[in-house]
């Protein structure tokens, strides 16, 4: 008896398409949570970079060295522009100081899906006000002008989300 010699290297073309399709149906189901996963840490990301640049201003409003008043002011942080834009009724250079003082200097929005309620806003803005007791309070709108919005709030989905 004689014994054929069998070329078992690889695998056959069958074996290879079953797992190409398995592959492609795991892909199918698990491609939407990743996208969801990476865009909730972008928003995620946008919340710290806001709670950054709030905590900065506070603290530098809070030292008795400096005469920075934020009262009135604004930072405009844009999905666009990676360069910090500040204004307000008082010195404009204020924020600036500050920001650059505690190295905030580029900053931009990571996530490009904030919307307020009607349209996408590709900008917000960190509203300054200091209260009668001398306390900064903050306010995150997609305006530049400043409404009746709770203290640290940031614009999602259709919705405000206070922190």
């Amino acid at each position: 008896m004689e014994k054929k010699k069998m070329n078992d290297k690889g695998f056959s073309l069958v074996e290879l398409i079953i797992v190409i399709a398995i592959m492609a149906i795991l892909i199918a189901v698990l491609a939407p949570q990743y996208l969801k996963f990476v865009e909730r840490s972008r928003k995620s990301a946008d919340r710290d970079t806001v709670d950054q640049i709030i905590r900065a201003v506070q603290i530098d409003y809070a030292d008795p060295e400096t005469s920075n008043n934020p009262d009135g002011h604004y930072v405009k942080v844009s999905t666009t522009a990676a360069k910090v834009t500040d204004s307000g009724v008082c010195d404009a250079t204020v924020m600036s100081t500050i920001l650059t003082g505690t190295g905030i200097d580029r900053i931009q929005l990571k996530s490009s899906q904030w919307s307020n309620g009607s349209a996408d806003v590709t900008e917000i803005y960190i509203h300054f006000v200091v209260d009668s007791n001398g306390n900064v309070q903050s306010y995150v709108t997609d305006n530049a002008s400043l409404g009746a919005s709770p203290a640290t709030n940031i614009t999602d989905g259709t919705k405000l989300i206070t922190e």
